[in-house]
């Protein structure tokens, strides 16, 4: 039995419409049965489908257009926190979420993203009364997606049951695992270079400028300086107090790396969540990762590299 009190993260691995349809249904019937709300998001198709299949019930429904709603992961999964945090103390006991990720049309490292927020959730969500339902096509999506679904869903869907999933791993070994197969290139093309210590207005400028030659719109530029300038405050504070920042496009985007010769950064889960007061790097990281469109940290004993992406295709 599903206990209301904290965060439950399930799979559904489906071959069929009709399975999912089937699972779904009973899924939000038995919410709409409790007076919980229902979320679904998933293509205009399924919805249209589920709505003819609930009826009437299906006017209680929230549907969402995955495309849309599945963007920016660093994004979304601090919009849920803020959503679950903040329900008042006499709202509904429970939410039910239904959240079918978009995998086609991804690169190979926005794939990796958005199976680091499934990990993710269930961490920054957990203490949250939220029954989230995670739909997988068997038939359309490639092994390695699939085999990931089992590892980052401790529950496991079929039918009207739910069981253990003994294949889930914990989100720190899964990230860990997942940014160890992610070697970091050398860019593609030639990158602008900057030393830095101390001040970082030089820093600023140079990020600024160096993204408005590569056409980075004023908005996200000013985002991306921010951004750049959280992750050096970092450096000076925990990194050694000195650094290098590189900048250079390629593939559509503009990237910044800042590198340091700390001690590194050892938890995997680093600016990934939802900031703790007591924590020892603060809300800088976090931050940088909802400014920006993708961010890769790797850490050794010798020192970090952060990168910050930003798609040029989506400047402002």
């Amino acid at each position: 039995m599903v206990s209301p009190q904290a965060f439950v993260h399930q799979a559904l691995i489906y071959s069929s419409q009709e399975e999912f349809v089937s699972a779904a249904v009973q899924f939000i019937q038995a919410g709409l049965a409790r007076d919980e709300p229902v979320l679904v998001v998933t293509d205009p198709d399924k919805a249209a489908v589920l709505s003819d299949a609930l009826g009437n019930a299906s006017e209680r429904v929230s549907f969402e257009d995955r495309a849309n709603w599945y963007q920016a992961p660093a994004r979304r999964l601090s919009e849920l926190y803020r959503l679950f945090r903040d329900q008042p103390e006499d709202g509904p006991s429970r939410i039910r979420v239904i959240g079918e990720p978009v995998w086609s049309g991804r690169s190979d490292a926005q794939i990796n993203e958005w199976k680091r927020f499934e990990s993710l959730v269930n961490v920054a969500c957990a203490p949250f009364p939220v029954l989230a339902l995670c739909p997988y096509d068997a038939q359309a999506l490639p092994p390695s997606i699939l085999a990931d679904a089992y590892r980052t869903h401790p529950e496991l869907v079929s039918g009207s049951k739910s069981e253990p999933n003994p294949e889930f791993v914990d989100p720190r070994a899964f990230i860990r695992e997942l940014d160890e197969g992610q070697e970091l290139g050398e860019p593609e093309t030639a990158a602008a270079q900057l030393s830095f210590h101390g001040d970082l207005a030089e820093l600023r400028r140079f990020v600024a400028g160096q993204a408005s030659r590569a056409g980075v719109g004023r908005k996200k530029s000013a985002e991306l300086e921010w951004a750049a300038n959280e992750t050096a405050t970092n450096v000076l504070r925990h990194g050694g107090g000195e650094g290098t920042v590189r900048t250079w496009s390629g593939s559509g985007e503009f990237i910044c790396e800042i590198v340091d010769r700390g001690p590194g950064i050892n938890d995997p889960l680093a600016g990934q969540l939802p900031p703790d007061p007591d924590g020892e790097l603060g809300p800088g990281l976090w931050l940088v990762h909802q400014l920006c469109d993708l961010v890769k940290v790797r850490s050794s004993t010798s020192g970090a590299t952060v990168r910050l992406h930003i798609l040029l295709d989506e400047t402002g």
